[in-house]
C-alpha cells in the first residue's frame, strides 16, 4: 500500500539525492517517472482515508509520544497514515519513527 504521503516521500528523497549530487538530474527525472508509472500500472495499492481523521490522530500521538521519542511530524503522519489504512506492517530506517510505530501497534521492519 502505498499512502499519498509515502509517495510524497519518496519524490521527495529521490530529489533531495540530486540536490546532494548522488544523481543527476536527468537520473532523477527518471526515477520519479519510473515511480510514477508504478503507480499508474497499480503496482502500489492506494488506499482511501480521510485526511482529516489522519490529522486529528496525527495529534494524538504526537501528544502521547513524541516529546518522549523525538518524532517529526511527518513521522506520526506517515504513522497514523498507516494505522487508518489498517496496516499490520510498517518499514522505516528511522529508529524514532519506528519506536512510535510500534508504540502505535505497528510490527517494524526491518
Amino acid at each position: 500500500m502505498l499512502t499519498q504521503w509515502q509517495a510524497l516521500e519518496v519524490k521527495n528523497a529521490i530529489r533531495l539525492k540530486a540536490f546532494r549530487k548522488e544523481i543527476t538530474a536527468a537520473e532523477m527525472n527518471q526515477s520519479i517517472a519510473a515511480f510514477e508509472q508504478d503507480i499508474a500500472m497499480g503496482r502500489w495499492q492506494r488506499p482511501a482515508y480521510a485526511a482529516a481523521t489522519a490529522e486529528q490522530k496525527s495529534d494524538e500521538l504526537s501528544a502521547r509520544h513524541s516529546a518522549i521519542l523525538g518524532c517529526r511530524t511527518l513521522d506520526s503522519i506517515h504513522v497514523v497514515a498507516a494505522v487508518v489504512i489498517g496496516a499490520k506492517e510498517f518499514v522505516t530506517f528511522d529508529g524514532r519513527q519506528g519506536a512510535m510505530a510500534k508504540q502505535a501497534g505497528l510490527t517494524v521492519k526491518p
